[in-house]
């Protein structure tokens, strides 16, 4: 079993709700009651503020399409005080007690910029600092598997749609 029971979603620790890998849009704007804004070609969800791997606090973020279901989160660890290299090493600390040393942590020769990378099957966590009109911090959770169908889901009434890898 994973820490923070990832292998079954991501756990919203504060509001004790779990958002489950494979849910279906329609089913995700029911769980945690996020903000969602739909495009012509995607959902975007975002729950904010809530507490996450372990007490990390943010913002998470989804993009679903209507035939695409929950398999990707973003992370988004902040404080006002912080520059985000010091969240990125205050965050990385935090993964390293938790799911021990990353798989690759490198620097880019481009930007400078840090990445690390976890693959803890079925997921794969990437943490990093990128650019897009100011730097900013990242934590990036995929689940890769095959998404097990769960009947008994704690705190939700909700049962994700299994799919295919």
């Amino acid at each position: 079993m994973l820490p923070f029971t990832l292998e079954k979603g991501l756990l919203l620790e504060d509001r004790d709700v779990l958002l489950p890998w494979g849910t279906q849009w329609r089913r995700l704007a029911d769980i945690g009651s996020p903000s969602v804004n739909e495009s012509r070609t995607e959902i975007l969800f975002a729950w904010q503020y809530p507490r996450f791997l372990g007490g990390l606090c943010g913002s998470v973020q989804a993009r679903l399409t209507h035939q695409r279901p929950l398999r990707d989160l973003e992370l988004h660890v902040g404080a006002q005080a912080e520059t985000p290299q010091q969240t990125f090493e205050r965050v990385s600390a935090h993964l390293r007690d938790s799911f021990d040393a990353p798989m690759r942590r490198e620097t880019s020769k481009h930007d400078g910029y840090p990445t690390e990378e976890w693959h803890i099957p079925p997921i794969t966590i990437w943490h990093l600092i990128s650019e897009r009109f100011g730097k900013y911090h990242i934590l990036h959770v995929r689940h890769r598997g095959k998404i097990e169908h769960e009947t008994t889901l704690p705190n939700t009434a909700l049962e994700p749609t299994p799919t295919a890898p």
